[in-house]
């Protein structure tokens, strides 16, 4: 859960920053899933307490619920973020503002150099080399994979999303050939 709530954060702000209401309903779709685990995780916190007499023993079962409750919290904050771009809402010129001077950026790329092709997001160790993180790949076919694994190939024609360092960005375009 706190993995997917991670990655709604992620996708939610390149909805707005490409105003893309195919990876906004992506997030909706995620955030009904969210509600959906954590109403199947407190099923099973209750259902696993059943017969606990110690109250010392409740504080795990506590922990799990808190780790519910916060990734549905930072989940219904990604959505919201995102429904703007469904709503067709404007966005706030101070919300785009900050999006313009954080650290972070969110950026999309299409991948053209041969040399890549093929290869693994593991092998092509592009978070460690350029500090960027890859949220989606948008494959030829209009495919999405979001939250690649490391074991993802990339492929001609990928287009891909990510957040990282401003300094991230140029050693990005030599990796991608854009």
């Amino acid at each position: 859960m706190k993995n997917i709530s991670e990655l709604m954060v992620g996708l939610s702000y390149s909805a707005v920053r490409f105003y893309s209401k195919e990876i906004a309903k992506e997030v909706k779709d995620l955030e009904e899933s969210m509600d959906r685990m954590k109403e199947e995780l407190e099923i099973l916190v209750i259902e696993a307490a059943r017969g606990v007499t110690k109250r010392s023993n409740f504080a795990e079962f506590r922990g799990l619920l808190h780790i519910a409750w916060s990734s549905e919290i930072v989940s219904d904050a990604a959505y919201e973020i995102a429904d703007v771009v469904l709503r067709d809402l404007p966005l706030h010129p101070v919300f785009l503002a900050s999006l313009e001077e954080s650290d972070e950026i969110i950026l999309k790329m299409e991948v053209k150099n041969a040399d890549i092709f093929d290869r693994t997001l593991k092998g092509l160790r592009i978070e460690t080399r350029t500090g960027m993180f890859i949220l989606a790949i948008r494959r030829r076919d209009g495919r999405w994979v979001y939250n690649p694994a490391g074991d993802a190939e990339i492929r001609n024609g990928d287009l891909l999303i990510m957040r990282g360092p401003r300094e991230g960005e140029e050693k990005m375009r030599e990796i991608c050939g854009g």
